[in-house]
């Protein structure tokens, strides 16, 4: 099956700027704070209009907070044992010939049976199950976004003038949503063609998601992490582990893809003069990871923009590119607790409080 069209890009402005030397920096693990979204205050840019940003409305906005990215990752758990089982049903009917039987639901007499020369277009990677589940896990996510936490957010954020919480990564899978179930599933320049973040499909395209879609979706949302978040009422916590082996990972041959970068300046990890610019990373096996530099804070914007290039490795806008490869590499050592360590997590402006018009 062709791979889907995928523009790896990110960006935070497109101002020019002279060159600069890129130091690589290490992550205090103080940072990974167990239960808590990294750096919660620089994802949220909050506007103070008439009145102070009490205590009582950030627990608020943390609690919301906590609570919809926990639904995400639980949504995204979810999925993944569906897509889990798809497998070992293509593995056990996947060649059958003639009708496949279908498995018996506890209490339901009816069951499907499939008949055909072959179930490849049903049980296969991205056959109906596996698109069936996809949808399913994106209006999962929408419809927790919609409802109860984007309303929680402006109820905690009541009195300030900016009360409309956004995410770009949350607009344009909701676009995306759109051509789905308005537009037959095709890609249309009014939905999906005006994405800003998640740039999966072309105007024109048929709309099919896979597992790449959604780790982008995550890693621009700034979820992934090692870090288990916890639902404030439910008390379960949510996290991802890595499998199998590190051994059996770092033999992986050749390095998987860079899927996904985001790209974020944290002036808080930067001493005067300095800017620490940091990228959020996900391989196509779903290893993830970060890596930091530390550039001058005059030219930090020219380090803005990071893309993969046709050899498939990391690079700014300006200096020589990152080996895919020491990248992948350092994302393991950082997963199996082993020198050097780099962070798992980046904060970010994944999500904003704009003035409402």
């Amino acid at each position: 099956m062709p791979r889907p069209t995928v523009e790896i890009h990110a960006r935070l402005d497109s101002r020019g700027g002279p060159e600069s030397r890129v130091r690589r920096v290490q992550q205090p693990s103080s940072r990974r704070d167990e239960g808590v979204i990294p750096s919660l205050a620089t994802r949220l840019r909050v506007g103070f209009g008439k009145g102070p940003f009490r205590a009582s409305d950030q627990d608020a906005v943390t609690r919301t907070m906590n609570a919809f990215l926990h639904e995400v990752r639980e949504s995204t758990a979810a999925l993944m044992f569906l897509l889990q089982g798809a497998h070992k049903l293509h593995s056990t009917f996947g060649d059958m010939p003639g009708a496949t039987p279908g498995l018996e639901l506890p209490g339901m007499a009816l069951h499907p049976v499939l008949a055909g020369p072959s179930s490849e277009d049903f049980f296969g990677p991205g056959g109906t199950m596996a698109q069936v589940a996809y949808i399913g896990w994106m209006m999962k996510v929408l419809n927790s976004w919609e409802n109860p936490s984007r309303p929680g957010l402006r109820r905690a954020l009541d009195g300030l003038d900016v009360i409309l919480p956004e995410s770009q990564a949350l607009g344009d899978l909701h676009r995306i949503r759109n051509d789905i179930v308005h537009r037959g599933g095709v890609a249309t320049k009014k939905e999906t063609g005006k994405c800003s973040v998640l740039k999966w499909f072309k105007v024109g395209d048929r709309i099919e998601l896979n597992m790449n879609h959604v780790l982008d979706f995550l890693n621009q949302l700034g979820v992934l992490s090692n870090s288990a978040i916890t639902h404030p009422e439910a008390l379960r916590a949510c996290t991802w582990s890595l499998h199998p082996n590190e051994q059996e990972l770092s033999e992986v041959s050749p390095t998987p893809r860079i899927i996904s970068v985001r790209v974020v300046e944290d002036p808080l990890q930067a001493p005067p003069d300095q800017a620490t610019v940091g990228v959020s990373l996900v391989f196509e096996n779903g290893v993830f990871g970060s890596a930091l530099f530390q550039v001058p804070q005059s030219t930090a914007h020219r380090y803005h923009e990071a893309a993969v290039d046709s050899s498939g490795n990391l690079r700014f806008s300006t200096g020589k590119p990152i080996e895919a490869t020491d990248l992948y590499r350092e994302c393991l050592a950082s997963h199996f607790q082993r020198e050097p360590r780099i962070p798992w997590d980046l904060p970010g402006s994944a999500f904003q409080i704009r003035r409402e018009v």
